[in-house]
């Protein structure tokens, strides 16, 4: 079976068929990346991905630049203005257009309702497809946004059609939108929007059910979009459920169940293939804009928002969203409260000997910590860390006979102690000849010097600019970053 819209790269992979027969998968990627080729002999199939390909037929050559020559007056043609760039990526080069909201999404989902007078305008990221640069804006840039020639359509829809529609399409949207080099948690169906403004809290787990066509069914437990208003007067208000709305799109999504948004389908159309897309996005710039896209489209414009973590001090573009996020799933760090999380409050002696004692399973321990260190309290949040973490020779009092456990930890002290974990779990600096490049390493202290080794070499702590910061206070984003790479490198 050969199909499109495929761009998973697969050489060949061996899977079973409905009767259990092991046959061969192969994807070539995308934008030609690879051609597939397909081998049969005596009765085996075997696949292979050919990339190292130039040569061209001359006949469909020449067919295709006719095509090209005879529009590019046309392609070229100038059609309109940007003062700002119109993008679907982040400043780090990632696609954000499939699971966050973008100015060029906004631009286009405006364009939709400016056009067809509708209350609501919603447009899938995947039917937006590339950026425009700041300056002249061509026809050919328009099209290459809007490729596939879809139409403008409008129909009535209750709040609870549109309420399910975005519920349904931010299924796969995750805490965080990068793995650092790719977008993560996408779907072509992520929803843009124009005269609405919604919320997708990550925290709850999506209950949104499929048919095995990949359509919509149900929602079967709690909503993870929430807090969904409509633009009415210049104001926005909750949506009705019960109440009519007019919702422009197009046909790919309203009459098509495009991306499995079957919900509008057997709705009242009120206007069905009016505009192709690219010509409605042309029109609204000109008509509605005067000719050129102003500067208040130069960011997004917080129709969507992304609750990335239960705390609203660590919100969605947050470097350490992921890391706050896996340490609290795992219960190695708890919020300040049920809302604060504290990233940048400083991160205790006290505060990483509890976490690490969690990470340990919080073993029995045996003694009173009075007795152990002057300053510390017996029955305290820390007591039974701190006696494990003396007993297991992890961490050191100071001279007076005090342990510190509110005193903020340096980064040095934080390696040494991370050092001191990894050995009672069996993990040893045996092997690791690397040499510490920080350009202060000379400030390291020499007790500390081999544990910042050994929290290097592991991937555990890093600097920052080139310095390791050794007295630099360690924060508690900071601590669940390290913590997230401690656990995920022993997975």
């Amino acid at each position: 079976m050969l199909d499109g819209h495929s761009h998973s790269t697969i050489a060949m992979e061996l899977v079973k068929n409905k009767d259990g027969k092991e046959i061969p998968l192969s994807s070539t990627g995308t934008k030609l990346v690879n051609i597939g080729k397909l081998t049969i002999s005596n009765g085996v199939f075997t696949t292979e991905l050919v990339s190292d390909y130039a040569a061209k037929d001359d006949t469909a050559d020449a067919f295709v630049k006719s095509i090209q020559e005879k529009n590019e007056a046309l392609v070229n043609t100038v059609v309109a203005r940007t003062s700002v760039d119109l993008t679907t990526k982040r400043a780090d080069g990632t696609r954000a257009v499939r699971n966050r909201e973008t100015n060029l999404g906004d631009l286009c989902a405006d364009a939709y309702r400016a056009v067809s007078g509708a209350d609501i305008a919603l447009v899938n990221g995947g039917g937006i497809r590339a950026d425009i640069p700041a300056g002249d804006i061509t026809y050919g840039q328009i099209i290459k946004v809007h490729p596939y020639g879809n139409a403008l359509c409008v129909v009535e829809a209750t709040g609870q059609e549109i309420i399910d529609a975005l519920e349904w399409t931010a299924r796969n949207t995750m805490s965080t939108y990068s793995d650092g080099e790719n977008s993560v948690g996408e779907m072509g169906g992520f929803l843009q929007v124009s005269g609405l403004k919604y919320t997708i809290d990550t925290t709850v787990k999506s209950s949104a059910k499929g048919d095995d066509k990949s359509m919509f069914v149900s929602v079967d437990g709690a909503y993870r979009v929430k807090n969904v208003k409509v633009l009415k007067n210049g104001k926005y208000v909750d949506i009705d459920p019960k109440a009519t709305y007019t919702v422009a799109s197009h046909n790919y999504m309203l009459k098509d169940s495009g991306d499995g948004i079957n919900m509008f389908a057997d709705n009242k159309l009120l206007q069905d293939s009016v505009m192709l897309d690219n010509q409605v996005l042309i029109n609204y710039i000109k008509d509605s804009l005067g000719g050129i896209v102003p500067a208040t489209y130069a960011a997004p414009q917080g129709r969507i928002t992304v609750i990335a973590t239960p705390y609203t001090d660590v919100l969605d573009g947050n470097w350490a969203v992921e890391a706050v996020n896996y340490v609290t799933d795992k219960n190695f760090m708890k919020g300040l409260s049920e809302t604060t999380f504290g990233p940048n409050g400083a991160l205790t002696r006290g505060m990483l000997v509890t976490v690490l004692y969690r990470m340990a399973g919080s073993p029995e321990v045996t003694g009173k910590v009075s007795e152990k260190f002057t300053d510390c309290t017996d029955g305290s949040w820390y007591a039974d860390a701190v006696l494990w973490a003396s007993a297991n020779k992890i961490v050191d009092g100071y001279e007076d006979g005090t342990y510190k456990p509110t005193k903020a930890i340096s980064r040095q002290e934080m390696a040494k102690v991370l050092y001191g974990y990894d050995k009672i779990g069996g993990k040893t600096a045996d092997g690791i000849t690397e040499k510490l490049t920080y350009t202060d390493v000379d400030a390291i202290g020499e007790w500390a010097l081999e544990s910042v080794t050994y929290c290097t070499a592991a991937g555990y702590l890093a600097g920052s600019n080139g310095a390791f910061n050794p007295k630099g206070t360690a924060t508690r984003a900071m601590g669940a970053k390290v913590l997230m790479n401690m656990t995920k490198e022993a997975a």
